[in-house]
């Protein structure tokens, strides 16, 4: 195409050369500036170079309008701003070869693939190619998702608008539907609504007849048929819209030919055909022959159908308009929605129809194009080259039909209609009215200034001269509902006028023109303006003089009111659809400077200076209006890049001035939208010019890049700011020109990339990207990311890789540390990268050797630059403590990957492939496993969105590469992995399940039903999984994500296993506890659908034979654990389940037989494991787990040889039978647990006294008992079974550990203190050799395992309030961490040694444990009958609490509580007792001590085997029960049976005496106290002091020291009695002095009247004794 401008006419002046029709048929090569009209020329230019490359053959009509049309001529119009939709993402897993980045383009951009060469595809035949070296140039094939089919189309909307296809079928009019021909409209309007409450139209008329063949023929002749354009003859129509709406109706009017007469007498012909008589129809037919070849047509009928349901959805793809409702006269547009409105207010009343029915077919097109011929609204005819259909006809296509949407958007064709819509004409006539248009250049009366522009209407050239409306019929005021379209020149002066002839009809006959009664003449230049879009009055003429213009002209200028002053008008709306016209002035001026610069400029220099006024036009365009800028960029853009390259100054004032515009569009539209159009532009331009025409010669990419330069290098303040989407375009528009020079130079396929560029456009674009790449510059606005990311791609492919990733590693390290905004900057930026279809092939996928775990990540990150950045920010991220959003940041970077890796894996590629695509992701594995301790920490969501990649890569990559990192990593770092695959499995079966999953990962195969498979299992067993693996099941009853990830550890529990088989045999390496803490985890899952579906059993299984020596032959818990879980699962509701573990549990039994020879080590753990089950109730009901130990004896006994049977098959039966009896004890405690606890202890420690010879499970059931205590609340008994456990540790250490255990340094003395009930606890067993092995299992034998349990023994006693206790235990702790030197564990045991020793001082008196007595007497209390028993209850408790303690330990036996009997505390007759009741004995006691001197508070209430009950006895006397249990409290039960009972009988003097001295003791428990109770010392001193409860001690000194009686006395009890009394009385006064320093004035008068009943009282006894002394 020749880049030539035109001379430019100013407006309204004419043109010297031939105007109007010889305009259209002027020299195509002179073209002339419109606007939108480049655009519309390059479309063509590419249409032929597409045919020409194609080699297509055949004369097509690709472009019918003429292409040059003149200058624009402004025009004021403001689009009301409405955004295109938002574009729609890819659908996931579609692939593309690679391309230059087309991210933003829309669908419908012409891309031709001829022109684009491919170096090198990603995927060619399911294999990878590797890329050639780093200087290979690749201009890769276009997107796949962008069509080459239909005409290029810049500034399309970012997702096409709502397009309905309308295809007319059928009209059907009862009456004279085979003779009478009918012509109709079609058009859409918009209803009142809540957007848009007034109603209007929305789209333009598409008129169109369905008429029968025939009756055509008949209508218009053959040599009119041949003769008319297939323009007129297309049925189907294309209705655009912003958006479906209930309220959006479409309208069919229908006119006939005009008939002599009214209408209204022929109108019930029509509504009831059937009462016609044939000579009535007879009749009809004559008078329609006659008429047939008349040019008048009048209304007939018209119908309104609602297009959208509420939703939005089609009402159906037919539309039937059977509501013909007849009309006289042609009715307007607001005449029909007043009739709609009426309607839809009386929707009861019928409404008259005529009897037919129109039929079309509806439905919506998601494509921007059709396959076949579209024709515009502008008459551009667009037929597809590579159609189906060659021969298809333009008649059969597609006609656009012009929408009156306000989306504001680039005009992309070319169109310059005027839409007149006549309302009204008033006139002083009565005749039937019809109006015909024209268009005419001038007024000079010449047939040749009348311009066949007006869009016909039926039956007649696409354009034509005149255009005729409907005869309206007789009315007072005449109303229209026809459209005009008039096609307006591209060159308009002001004699350019409309003229409306007014006719006089009066017949119907065929050449009767009607008689002129009017004129009306209509100027198109308005005052400098093209007319308008609004509702116009004109005057009407009578009469048309000479240069009636001028005659028009001057009666509007002379009289303004010129209109208003006649009574004869004419009223019409207008509506201007044009890509030529502007309403700016400044383009209009930019456009001549340049034009008159390029005519001045022929002959002179290429570097010549340019004028003034050309840079102060190009400075001014900056100003457009936003609205002008939208619609007019095209043509400005092409003249932009025409004049860059000529002189710095020139260039300077050009991008500033390009940069102006650009950010116009920005405040029209929304950022979005502004960067897709631009971007779509230039990717259109750059596809015309590929060719290797019109590459501009000047250095277009050099001076942007050195106006941007200079730009960024100024002063902030002095900057023009460059926006996110200005950057996009400028680096867009540097990449295309690069390219394009690239191309025409043939420089594309160089291999060598560092001769490519010209040394200053190479400091250039560096200079740039380095001033870029700040945060501040793109990384602060949101649109920068994305046109820094497009550049980048396309940039890869052009420049070198290595500069451009020093770019980026720049960029990267300036936005440290993270915070929210650079996280997000940094992954929206990287994630750009990943939706380009070339970044595998960016990040290089060839295998990276691993040779160190230290540098894999590095050497991952140098290969495969884009996903090693990625998984560096991600580890950034996870390991940075230090920033305030930490939470936020490892948010963002999880989930950026977890979407990146879906998109990856979700590609359709084959598994070789993917494994490639993964492994790019592979160090990801590391990082979570070096990271594990951390990852730990976080919140169930955060750890599933974690391990959920995590899993993923491990689901993808190979295992050749997995293999290879686990032999080159420590043993910590494999222990580390192997804790990242147990808490992936803790993670993903918790039932998040947030994630989606489109791909399976199933790696395991169905689970077998049955018990088989249980012989030996070799290596070939583990290939056969992995067979299998490739077919996993499609149907998934639990999540996938769940049942999937759970596969993937399997599969790579089962490589690990292969890789590391003589490491984990060996039994001491650090890697079998590893992977069998996985195992372990996998065995914990309790869903049984899971269980089967992943088939753990078979794992665990496998595990089982082929480490059967590890299990069963060296010191580990291993098989205890695996027994424990598969024991678990025998008690599986599911029988399935339990058919697998019962299978899983006799191998375990085999293995053992099979590995020592027999089964003692499974005798051992199993009932180990089965007494733990038990205690903490896992299992409640026993009958799944006796079905399952059955189960697994028939097996045995089926299975096994005669020769087996007598001693292999009984020693398995042994094993058996010692977990049936477990059972059998687990039955029992389960029936009296719910009513007492104390029974259910008792059974407890009976059951691990039970087992002596059998350590493991003896501490097992002690290790119940604790759990049960701990679950009531009974804290220090819990802790004493800890202590007892410890004891039989301390025990094992001493007695059979070797080496230095040998001489542990505590002694069993130690714990007596604690707990003196250990006295009497039998021994260890004696054991020797490989029975020492067997019977000790757990963990707990050792030094760690004694520090544990005293420690918990330490915490519950701490929290049951013994804290002397506590310190007797943290000192044995002090000398085990001496010994073992575990300094850092020492100094916090002597850390909370203190702490503990602060908590006794502060509170001595603490809370005590209460005692209580009872005894049991009936035969109802079964073997509780004729026993007592000493119960340690909460100091809380009461003697209520109690007794209904007591009382519901029978509610089983008891039928109503008149069954129970409560007995006084004496001596119980046997005779009174009978059968039919309980008889309980209920009391309160206290600790028993011989007052010895120096002991403590806690002497007294720790190690109590003796208890005081004390009562009355012969009034005077007190008599004391003494009784002793048969172990001290506390210990580990909390009822201890009486053994042994005294009684003590005090004479009168000795009760006197021990009542003085227990008040005295209360008095100095409170003066001792550290902290003084206030309330308790008051209470005390009015009980001593106050005479209304002091004649105790009076009383006492009247018995026992009156003269008279003291003689009666030993006078060593009166000395003493004598001695108890002078203490009461000091302590009392102690007392008092202590309580005045408490007290505050509101307790004044309670101390002064304490003072004084003090000193009366001391006055009294002064008399008895000798108080002073």
């Amino acid at each position: 195409q020749a880049r030539k401008r035109p001379t430019l006419m100013a407006a309204g002046k004419p043109n010297s050369s031939n105007s109007g029709a010889k305009a259209f048929q002027s020299d195509t090569r002179r073209r002339t500036v419109t606007v939108a009209m480049t655009v519309e020329h390059k479309a063509k230019s590419v249409l032929e170079r597409r045919r020409s490359f194609n080699s297509k053959t055949g004369d097509e009509k690709l472009i019918q309008q003429p292409a040059p049309m003149p200058r624009p001529i402004p025009v004021v119009t403001e689009p009301v701003e409405k955004s295109p939709p938002q574009p729609t993402a890819p659908k996931a897993g579609s692939r593309s070869p690679p391309t230059l980045d087309t991210t933003d383009v829309g669908k419908g951009t012409e891309v031709d693939r001829s022109l684009l060469s491919v170096r090198q595809s990603v995927y060619t035949k399911g294999r990878r190619k590797s890329l050639q070296s780093s200087n290979t140039i690749i201009i890769p094939s276009p997107r796949q998702d962008f069509p080459t089919k239909g005409r290029p189309a810049p500034f399309e909307p970012i997702s096409q608008p709502y397009r309905l296809l309308v295809r007319c079928r059928s009209l059907h009019i009862e009456l004279g539907n085979n003779f009478e021909p009918y012509f109709c409209t079609m058009a859409l309007y918009r209803l009142g609504g809540e957007s848009q409450p007034k109603p209007h139209r929305i789209s333009a008329d598409f008129k169109f007849e369905v008429n029968p063949a025939p009756l055509k023929q008949s209508l218009y002749g053959a040599e009119r048929m041949q003769a008319m354009s297939e323009l007129v003859q297309m049925t189907n129509a294309i209705f655009t819209l912003s958006e479906p709406s209930p309220d959006i109706v479409v309208v069919l009017k229908i006119a006939r030919l005009m008939r002599p007469g009214d209408f209204s007498s022929m109108e019930k012909m029509y509504v009831k055909p059937s009462a016609v008589k044939q000579k009535e129809l007879d009749k009809l037919q004559k008078e329609t022959r006659d008429i047939c070849s008349s040019d008048y047509l009048q209304s007939f009928a018209w119908s309104c159908l609602r297009v959208f349901e509420d939703d939005g959805a089609l009402c159906g793809k037919e539309l039937v308009f059977a509501e013909l409702r007849p009309v006289k006269s042609p009715l307007s547009d607001e005449a029909i929605f007043e009739a709609l409105e009426k309607e839809g207010a009386d929707k009861d009343k019928k409404v008259k129809c005529i009897k037919g029915q129109f039929l079309a077919t509806l439905e919506t097109i998601t494509e921007p194009k059709v396959d076949g011929t579209v024709v515009t609204p502008g008459l551009v005819v667009i037929k597809e080259e590579d159609a189906k259909d060659s021969a298809r006809t333009i008649a059969s296509g597609l006609r656009e039909v012009q929408d009156f949407g306000q989306v504001l958007q680039p005009m992309c064709y070319y169109i310059n209609n005027l839409h007149l819509y006549p309302e009204s004409v008033q006139l002083r006539h009565s005749a039937n009215i019809m109006l015909e248009f024209q268009l005419r250049e001038s007024d000079d009366g010449l047939e040749s200034s009348t311009l066949a522009s007006v869009y016909a209407h039926w039956g007649s050239e696409a354009l034509v001269k005149s255009g005729f409306t409907l005869v309206s019929q007789k009315e007072r005021k005449d109303q229209f509902w026809d459209e005009m379209v008039l096609q307006l020149p591209a060159r308009l002066t002001s004699r350019h006028h409309i003229l409306v002839v007014i006719h006089s009809v009066s017949t119907g006959k065929k050449k009767d023109a009607g008689e002129v009664v009017g004129y009306v003449v209509i100027p198109l230049i308005q005052r400098t303006q093209v007319i308008p879009d609004m509702q116009h009055t004109f005057p009407i003429l009578t009469t048309l003089p000479d240069e009636y213009l001028a005659v028009v002209a001057a009666t509007d200028a002379t009289n303004g009111s010129f209109v208003e002053k006649q009574r004869q008008t004419f009223s019409m709306r207008s509506k201007l659809v044009s890509s030529v016209y502007t309403s700016d002035p400044r383009l209009s001026n930019f456009v001549e400077c340049v034009e008159k610069e390029c005519e001045r400029k022929k002959g002179a220099s290429e570097n010549a200076a340019l004028s003034k006024p050309t840079l102060d036009a190009v400075t001014e365009l900056g100003r457009l209006h936003p609205a002008i800028a939208v619609r007019c960029f095209p043509v400005v853009f092409d003249y932009l890049l025409e004049l860059l390259g000529h002189s710095e100054e020139l260039d300077e004032a050009l991008i500033l001035a390009l940069v102006s515009i650009v950010n116009g569009l920005g405040k029209s539209l929304s950022k979005p939208n502004v960067t897709y159009y631009l971007h779509s532009y230039v990717w259109f331009w750059y596809n015309l010019g590929f060719a290797g025409k019109d590459v501009p010669k000047a250095d277009v990419a050099g001076a942007i890049l050195r106006v941007w330069r200079r730009q960024l290098l100024l002063p902030r303040e002095a900057q023009t700011v460059f926006s996110g989407f200005e950057s996009c375009f400028l680096l867009d528009l540097v990449v295309k020109v690069i390219v394009l020079q690239l191309q025409a130079g043939g420089q594309l396929q160089c291999s060598d990339r560092s001769k490519l560029y010209k040394e200053s456009l190479r400091e250039d674009l560096e200079s740039v990207m380095s001033l870029l790449f700040v945060p501040q510059k793109l990384g602060g606005s949101t649109m920068g990311i994305p046109s820094a990311t497009r550049f980048i791609r396309n940039l890869l492919q052009l420049y070198d890789r290595g500069r451009i990733f020093c770019w980026l590693r720049s960029y990267f390290k300036k936005m440290e540390p993270d915070d929210q905004q650079t996280v997000k900057i940094k992954f929206t930026f990287l994630k750009s990268f990943v939706d380009d279809c070339n970044f595998v092939s960016m990040c290089l996928p060839v295998p990276v050797p691993i040779t160190s775990v230290s540098t894999v990540q590095t050497n991952f990150w140098r290969v495969h630059y884009f996903s090693g950045q990625i998984l560096n920010e991600v580890s950034n991220c996870l390991t940075d403590f230090n920033s305030p959003d930490v939470n936020f940041c490892r948010k963002f970077a999880i989930d950026s990957l977890n979407s990146i890796l879906a998109k990856l894996f979700n590609l359709e590629v084959p598994e070789n492939e993917l494994e490639q695509i993964a492994g790019l992701f592979f160090p990801y594995v590391l990082i979570v496993s070096k990271n594990i301790l951390v990852v730990e920490q976080f919140t169930s969501s955060q750890k599933y969105d974690w391990m959920v990649a995590f899993v993923q890569i491990l689901a993808k990559v190979s295992s050749d590469m997995l293999k290879a990192y686990w032999k080159v990593e420590t043993q910590r770092g494999l222990s580390f992995f192997c804790k990242a695959l147990s808490e992936s499995l803790g993670v993903l079966s918790s039932g998040n399940y947030g994630h989606q999953r489109s791909r399976q990962m199933s790696v395991l195969p169905p689970p077998t039903s049955d018990m088989t498979g249980l012989g030996e299992f070799t290596m070939k067993d583990l290939q056969r999984i992995r067979d299998m693996a490739s077919h996993p099941e499609e149907d998934v009853g639990t999540p996938e994500i769940q049942a999937e990830s759970h596969m993937v550890i399997c599969q790579c529990v089962l490589s690990f296993l292969e890789c590391f088989r003589s490491e984990i045999s060996t039994g001491d390496s650090p890697v079998a506890e590893a992977i069998f803490s996985v195992i372990l985890h996998l065995a914990k899952i309790d869903d049984a659908e899971m269980l089967c579906k992943v088939d753990i059993f078979l794992v665990l299984k496998l595990f089982v034979t082929q480490f059967r020596d590890l299990l069963f032959k060296f010191q580990n818990k291993f098989a205890l654990d695996l027994t424990y879980q598969i024991l678990r699962h025998c008690n599986s509701p599911s029988r399935k389940v339990r058919s697998q573990a019962c299978a899983a549990f006799f191998l375990l039994l085999d293995e053992n037989y099979a590995s020592t020879g027999g089964y003692e080590r499974m005798a051992v753990v199993s009932s180990v494991a089965l007494s733990e089950l038990l205690g903490k109730s896992i299992i409640n009901s026993t009958d799944y787990i006796r079905e399952s130990l059955d189960a697994v004896q028939r097996y045995a006994e089926e299975s096994m040889k005669e020769e087996e049977k007598n001693t292999q098959l009984k020693e398995l039966l042994l094993v058996l039978e010692l977990n049936a009896k477990l059972l059998e004890y687990n039955q029992t405690i389960i029936k009296v647990s719910s009513t007492d606890s104390d029974l259910t202890t008792n059974l407890y420690e009976k059951i691990a006294n039970s087992y002596i010879e059998a350590p493991d499970t003896r501490v097992q059931w002690l290790e119940n008992m604790a759990t049960y205590h701990y679950s009531h609340k009974n804290l220090a008994e819990a802790a004493l079974c800890k202590i007892h456990h410890a004891s039989l540790v301390l025990e094992y250490l001493q007695k059979y550990s070797g080496g230095r255990n040998a001489k542990f340094p505590v002694q069993r003395a130690q714990l007596l203190v604690i707990s003196p009930g250990l006295e009497k606890d039998a021994p260890l067993p004696n054991l020797s050799g490989e029975k020492v092995e067997a019977q000790f299992q757990l963990s707990t034998w050792g030094v760690d395992g004694f520090v544990e349990l005293l420690e918990k023994a330490s915490e519950w006693l701490n929290q049951a309030t013994l804290l002397e206790l506590c310190l007797e235990i943290y000192s044995i702790l002090e000398v085990v961490f001496k010994f073992t030197r575990n300094y850092t564990r020492l100094r916090d045991c002597l850390d909370r040694y203190s702490e503990t020793v602060k908590a006794i001082l502060s509170d001595p008196q603490r809370f005590r444990a209460k005692y209580y007595r009872a005894s049991f007497y009936g035969k109802r209390t079964k073997d509780l009958e004729g026993r007592s028993f000493i119960y340690r209850m909460d100091a809380k408790s009461s003697l209520l609490s109690f007794t209904n303690k007591i009382k519901d330990t029978f509610k089983e036996e008891v039928s109503s509580p008149n069954d129970f009997v409560m007995l006084p505390n004496k001596p119980v007759d046997p005779e009174t007792v009978t059968d039919d009741k309980i008889y309980l004995q209920i009391g309160g006691v206290s600790e028993y001590s011989s007052d010895t001197e120096g002991e403590t508070s806690f002497d007294v209430n720790h190690c109590v085997d003796r208890f005081l009950f004390e009562m009355s006895h012969q009034k005077t006397q007190k008599k004391k029960f003494i009784y002793y249990t048969e172990y001290p409290f506390p210990y580990i039960k909390s009822r201890l049976e009486i053994v042994k009972q005294d009684e003590l009988i005090l004479s009168p003097i000795e009760s006197a005496i021990e009542n003085v001295m227990d008040r005295v003791k209360a008095i100095r428990t409170e003066l001792t106290a550290a902290v003084p109770r206030v309330n308790t010392l008051q209470q005390i001193l009015q009980g001593s002091v106050v005479p209304m409860v002091n004649e105790g001690p009076l009383k006492i000194c009247a018995d026992f020291l009156a003269p008279e009686k003291e003689q009666e006395f030993d006078s060593k009890k009166v000395a003493e009695l004598r001695d108890a009394l002078r203490d009461f009385i000091r302590n009392c006064g102690f007392a008092l002095r202590l309580n005045a320093r408490l007290i505050d004035e509101k307790h004044k008068p309670f101390q002064d009247m304490c003072q004084q009943k003090y000193e009366e009282l001391s006055k009294m006894i002064k008399t008895y004794i000798d108080v002073e002394e």
